[in-house]
Order: C-alpha cells, then structure tokens, then sequence
C-alpha cells in the first residue's frame, strides 16, 4: 500500500487533469503537455468539445470560453491538423496562426458567413485576410506560389483580386467588385 503523501499526491494530480466546472455534454480536460489524444479546457461550452494546450503533437487543440456551433481552436504550434482561434463566432471555422505547414491557416475576429484566411506566408492553400465580409471569399497576400490570390477590405458578393506577382491561376485587380 502507497504512504499517504503518495496517494494524496496522485489524486492532486488527477483532480488537476480532470478538472472542469461545467459542461452540458462531451469532456473537460486541462493540461499543458499531451503526446496524443485530446485537450480540454474550458469554463462551459453548449455542444461541442473545448480543447487547450499550448503544444500538441497529433489531435487538435481547441480553446475557448464559449462558442455555439462547430470547432474553435487555438495553439501557438501545431503539427499537423487544423489550428482554430476567435473568442466567438456564428458559423464556420475561424483559424490563426503565424505559420502552418499544411492545411489552412484563417484569422478574424467575426464573419457571417463564409472563410475568412489571414497569413503572411503559406506553402500551398489559401491565405485569406478581412475583417468582415458578407459573402464569398477575401484573399490578400504578397507571395503565394499555387492558388488564388484576392485582397479587399469589403465587398458583398463576388470575387476582388489584386496582386503584383501570381505563379498560376488569375490576377485581377480591383478595390471593389460587385459580380
């Protein structure tokens, strides 16, 4: 049988892991390092799963304090999957990152409808950046080897597109586009 301060000190360490204080369905889980599995962490959460690390291997890392719909995500590095963060959004996926190797990389703090995609360098994808946009699709970027490169600040429907270098596809330029 273990010493006292030898259990006491596993159930310490459980209640640390395991601790959460709401959530109306799905798992709260909190904890810095996690090789593979799962991160929660969150304070309360209607739906889905709330996930929190600072680093992650393989998985996804979502972190929020509240959100309706769909999947919130925020982590500094990330391997492979998706990295999420906005403190709340309607629908769709909101995602920030500086750099991601694969997959995509969004930033925003709010958008109605659609995908909005911010980042100053990407290897293949989309890079997206706006603040607010109604519907369609807003890329912005200096360099992008393969895809579709499109700035604008707002338009309502329609495609805008600027760029002074484009490897493939088409480059327009237009401050508005109505379509």
């Amino acid at each position: 049988m273990l010493p006292t301060h030898h259990i006491r000190e596993r159930v310490v360490r459980i209640h640390l892991i395991c601790h959460h204080t709401s959530f109306a369905t799905g798992t709260f889980v909190a904890s810095e390092p996690f090789a593979t599995g799962s991160f929660v962490g969150s304070k309360s959460s209607a739906i889905p799963s709330f996930h929190g690390s600072k680093s992650f291997a393989t998985g996804t890392i979502v972190a929020s304090e509240s959100f309706a719909t769909d999947t919130i995500v925020a982590s500094e590095s990330f391997a492979s999957g998706t990295i999420v963060a906005s403190e709340s959004f309607a629908t769709g996926t909101i995602v920030a990152s500086e750099s991601f190797a694969t997959g995509t990389v969004i930033a925003s703090e709010s958008f109605a409808t659609g995908t909005i995609i911010e980042s100053a360098s990407f290897a293949t994808g989309t890079i997206v950046e706006s603040e607010s946009f109604a519907t369609g699709t807003i890329v912005k970027s200096h360099f992008f080897p393969t895809g579709t490169f499109i700035t604008s600040e707002f338009f309502p429907t329609g495609t805008v597109v600027e760029s002074e270098s484009f490897a493939t596809g088409t480059v327009v330029a237009s401050t508005f586009v109505v379509a």
